[in-house]
């Protein structure tokens, strides 16, 4: 039997502008069956879970 190698995902950073309830949202993409979603209160919270995503052992680098 084969070892799989782990999927990496895509990671979007979302932001919605509306006054009444601003949020940002993480979305992130294993395949097109399976999709995750988290949101959060603030820019700074979104963009440190999804870098906590991106860490590999290679200097692979996250723009905003």
């Amino acid at each position: 039997m084969s070892k799989q190698e782990p999927m990496t995902p895509t990671v979007y950073v979302e932001t919605s502008e509306s006054r009444l309830n601003p949020q940002t949202i993480v979305r992130i993409i294993w395949d097109e069956s399976h999709v995750e979603r988290k949101s959060f209160a603030t820019l700074a919270e979104a963009l440190e879970f999804a870098q906590s995503l991106c860490d590999t052992e290679d200097d692979g680098m996250v723009t905003a």
